[in-house]
């Protein structure tokens, strides 16, 4: 049985940024255990994204990763119970974008909130 954070709950596990990353961005981990932008034009990255970081990274930086659970950004304008997809360079979208593959990543609970939960990818 897989756990699902509840309202209020988080899942954080912790990268070392590879490169130079922007908050609110989704991240795959790397063979050599660093973490760069999840990208889904590129399918080595399917099934390997772990979730999004909320503060800038600099490359060796350690960042925390919010896996599961809700993040909040003041900058967001989403439009509340709004499906969320992996865009390019890390981006979260509300339209699945043409690529290797398509991945959900959660949904909006309001304009400037989303409940993260890393679906399953779907290879195109």
């Amino acid at each position: 049985m897989l756990a699902t954070p509840l309202a209020g709950d988080r899942s954080i596990v912790y990268g070392r940024a590879n490169s130079v990353l922007l908050a609110y961005r989704m991240v795959v981990l790397l063979d050599d255990k660093t973490i760069v932008y999840a990208d889904s034009r590129d399918v080595n990255h399917a099934g390997r994204v772990v979730g999004m970081i909320e503060r800038s990274a600099q490359p060796g930086e350690i960042a925390a990763i919010v896996t599961a659970g809700e993040v909040r950004n003041t900058g967001w304008r989403w439009v509340e119970n709004q499906r969320l997809f992996l865009g390019r360079d890390g981006e979260v979208v509300t339209e699945p974008r043409l690529g290797s593959f398509v991945n959900t990543v959660g949904y909006a609970t309001s304009m400037t909130s989303v409940f993260l939960r890393v679906g399953r990818p779907v290879l195109i």
